[in-house]
């Protein structure tokens, strides 16, 4: 596990950002269009454009993140001690949030759409009746990502554990030997390239980070450039060529997708795409790198608080929204009340119910304290 003298602060401060930023993805959801449980019927160019940008590389930010929090979490920990630690950071928040966070997200989804069960308590057994998949109401809806890295942790385990015996060790070292070298990072987008040309062919699609083989290849790629400090320290100091190459990429993907006249081939779409992805994750991580790491007091709150803050916040998010749309009011006021409705209430949440108390705190995947005194500081795997 991380140390105080080896910790990177920079990771961390990425962490919480990027789960910060969902409260205004999620936010502005229902004003973009996509998959979400509520939707106001006046939709906005500009929240369109806004959350399909951060849409792009969200979630790939967020597996690689979990993927540096695996090699903390795994640490000099066997297989079994491995997936314990797992089941009870992971699958135990998700049951607990499947049972108890989700089911008010369908409820409101199915009063939008004229369904009135006449009470939450009697709609709630129904919540149960078939996958949302082919029309029923179950589903885990945000928690999907904590179910995701339970099972890549479950399939990874064997790896992980070669990777960190005498072998593995050694195999890692010359990777990261090579990685270290100038432009080298570069070449970790060519293997996502391929597996998402596969997802393509398996699922449909070859830009949704969503699909399993994608999501993989993050937490690999997470784990990998973690392992040795001189491979995070060369994406910090490439960090404005991958800024320039982020720009570049990112612009020919969007004229790619703006253009009517032509039909690109999906490798031009998979190139573009995954290049400027990969190079704007590169320059988060090596700006943090570079000006983000050190510890405050705000850091070691946030860094506990953002994995209850993520099972609870939909829930608020979907709420607020299912009123505020029903209001006569303008987008953006609706809009502003969502994004706070969201942010206070899950902090309360978080701060007057969940941190004081061991029961909730194991609930939401935190540490025990120890006593009663303010938290310490949970490691870099707390929520990965």
């Amino acid at each position: 596990m991380a140390t105080q003298s080896n910790r990177n602060y920079g990771l961390d401060w990425l962490r919480i950002l990027a789960f910060f930023i969902l409260i205004f993805f999620h936010s502005a959801i229902p004003f973009a269009g996509g998959m979400f449980p509520v939707h106001n019927p006046e939709k906005s160019e500009l929240m369109q454009m806004i959350v399909g940008f951060i849409h792009d590389w969200r979630m790939p930010l967020l597996f690689i993140i979990s993927g540096c929090g695996i090699w903390y979490a795994f640490g000099q920990r066997s297989g079994g001690a491995f997936m314990k630690e797992r089941s009870i950071r992971l699958l135990l928040p998700l049951v607990f949030g499947i049972l108890l966070i989700v089911p008010p997200q369908t409820y409101f989804r199915l009063l939008q759409q004229g369904t009135d069960y006449g009470s939450y308590i009697n709609f709630y057994p129904h919540f149960f009746e078939g996958s949302i998949l082919s029309g029923g109401n179950f589903t885990p809806n945000h928690l999907w990502y904590i179910a995701s890295l339970f099972v890549i942790s479950l399939l990874l385990t064997p790896l992980f554990i070669y990777m960190k015996s005498s072998k593995g060790s050694k195999l890692i070292d010359k990777i990261t030997k090579l990685l270290s070298k100038p432009g080298m990072i570069y070449t970790l987008i060519l293997p996502l390239i391929a597996a998402q040309l596969l997802s393509w062919d398996l699922f449909g699609h070859p830009g949704d980070f969503t699909q399993i083989l994608p999501q993989i290849y993050f937490v690999l790629v997470g784990f990998l450039v973690v392992s040795r400090p001189s491979v995070w320290q060369a994406i910090a100091d490439q960090r404005m060529l991958s800024l320039i190459i982020a720009i570049s990429a990112g612009a020919i993907n969007r004229y790619m997708i703006w253009e009517p006249n032509i039909i690109f081939p999906s490798w031009a779409f998979a190139l573009a795409g995954t290049t400027g992805m990969f190079a704007l994750i590169f320059t988060f991580m090596g700006y943090a790198k570079k000006y983000l790491n050190f510890s405050n007091g705000f850091l070691k709150y946030c860094n506990e608080a953002v994995y209850p803050f993520y099972i609870l916040h939909q829930t608020f998010t979907v709420a607020f929204a299912y009123y505020a749309i029903q209001m006569d009011i303008g987008l953006w006021s609706k809009y502003a009340i969502i994004a706070f409705g969201t942010a206070v209430p899950t902090l309360l949440t978080y701060h007057y119910l969940i941190r004081p108390f061991n029961t909730m705190r194991v609930l939401f995947g935190l540490k025990k304290m120890a006593s009663v005194k303010a938290p310490t500081v949970t490691n870099m795997a707390a929520c990965q």
